[in-house]
């Protein structure tokens, strides 16, 4: 359907639009600001191949690698961004739970500090209509395979 040239991590479907969909592309680029991961976005996905996808801008501290989408019944869009480390191999504090205003064309930060380094995925409590409660997987400790599981009530 469409090219991004790099990794596709994500596509997620937004229920109250057919012809809305996001991606989430993986790509830092070397230099911040010149990544071309994030998430994408087409609002004429019965186009099929014919579908424009435009990058949102990027929520605050991240880096160029999303991870998983939701689309809320409200139409907002929460979405986590993965760790990345830098050239000394140490993590950057880029990941994180973001939620996105398709309205306002907005970000929003939602991560607690423990989020900070390593975030990866995000589901919505299928028990909570209201859809404010966030379960996010983290890793802490860097331990290899050791995940973490936080609830996260959305204020």
């Amino acid at each position: 359907m469409h090219s991004f040239g790099h990794p596709v991590y994500w596509l997620a479907a937004d229920p109250n639009n057919a012809n809305r969909m996001y991606a989430s592309v993986i790509h830092f680029g070397g230099t911040q600001g010149s990544q071309l991961g994030g998430i994408y976005i087409t609002n004429n996905l019965s186009v099929g191949t014919g579908s424009t996808w435009t990058k949102l801008s990027n929520p605050p501290r991240t880096e160029g690698h999303p991870v998983c989408i939701q689309v809320l019944n409200d139409g907002k869009m929460v979405c986590t961004f993965s760790g990345r480390r830098n050239s000394s191999g140490t993590f950057t504090n880029s990941s994180g739970v973001f939620l996105y205003d398709p309205t306002l064309d907005s970000w929003s930060d939602k991560s607690d500090a423990g989020m900070y380094y390593w975030t990866n995925d995000i589901i919505i409590d299928p028990t909570d209509a209201t859809q404010n409660t966030w379960f996010v997987a983290v890793f802490s400790g860097w331990v290899e395979h050791q995940m973490d599981w936080v609830v996260y009530i959305k204020q």
